[in-house]
């Protein structure tokens, strides 16, 4: 619903461009992954080991200046996201209720 909101926000406007639109206040990677093993019950059965970002390798090419321009925000437009907790907190939820109809985890 958030993102439906401010992608017709963006259609409507008269400047044509690309436009990155990501929630608010940020989250790192660290910080998600940690949200999702502390909110989910199947929280005991994950890993995963904090690294630095360069240190990921990725198989496309990286451009070299890829900054996003950030002077159009959700507040200008109106609206804005959930905070991204309850983000994370929805999500589990409806992947749990799933595993949970289709019987394919026990924590």
């Amino acid at each position: 619903r958030d993102t439906s909101r401010a992608l017709i926000k963006l259609a409507d406007r008269e400047d044509n461009g690309i436009y990155h639109a990501v929630g608010q206040p940020p989250i790192s990677r660290v910080e998600m992954a940690s949200a999702i093993m502390e909110m989910s019950e199947y929280g005991s059965k994950m890993r995963f080991t904090e690294v630095e970002f360069a240190a990921i390798d990725y198989p496309e090419i990286r451009p070299r200046r890829s900054w996003l321009d950030s002077r159009i925000t959700f507040e200008t437009l109106g609206t804005s996201f959930s905070p991204p907790e309850k983000t994370i907190e929805r999500k589990i939820a409806l992947i749990e209720k799933w595993f949970a109809i289709k019987g394919k985890l026990s924590p």
